[in-house]
């Protein structure tokens, strides 16, 4: 009888990265919403500042010691997955978590503009303008002066 060769990662380790994943996708969704949403309602902030000092502490502990936990794990995974023939399925927890990973060194600045290209300025608008113009974003400046805000308003 013929095997294919494959070999698999155990189900405990499976079950291991799959947890951590979540535990981290929690803690980078808390960030993109602070990033994004939180911008858009409240202004210009201090990311982490609201997660860290607020009612969700607890995310930001648990992702912080998920997110270096799932490193690790994919470290050792990508290491089995590389030199050793492997299923398919024991890809997708590895491609997800580096996906999730590559989201978090994106600036905040991006995440900003993104929000304000796809939602519009909404009451704040005046705000960014002032920062942005405050930290030589031109970009961004040149956009919200597109969107119909004067540079010299009063407030």
């Amino acid at each position: 009888m013929e095997t294919s060769g494959a070999v698999g990662f155990s189900e405990a380790w499976t079950i291991t990265g799959y947890l951590l994943f979540c535990a981290a996708a929690i803690l980078v969704a808390r960030i993109l919403y602070e990033e994004t949403i939180l911008t858009w309602l409240s202004g210009p902030l201090t990311v982490g500042f609201a997660m860290a000092h607020g009612a969700l502490a607890p995310i930001f502990i648990v992702g912080s010691i998920a997110l270096p936990g799932i490193l690790l794990w994919l470290a050792v995974s990508l290491m089995r997955l590389i030199w050793k023939k492997s299923r398919l399925l024991d890809w997708i927890p590895a491609i997800l978590s580096i996906l999730l990973i590559a989201l978090l060194p994106v600036p905040y600045e991006t995440w900003e503009e993104f929000v304000v290209r796809i939602a519009g300025p909404g009451s704040h608008g005046s705000d960014f303008l002032v920062q942005a113009a405050a930290q030589d974003k031109r970009r961004f400046v040149t956009l919200l002066l597109s969107k119909g805000y004067d540079i010299n308003y009063e407030g």
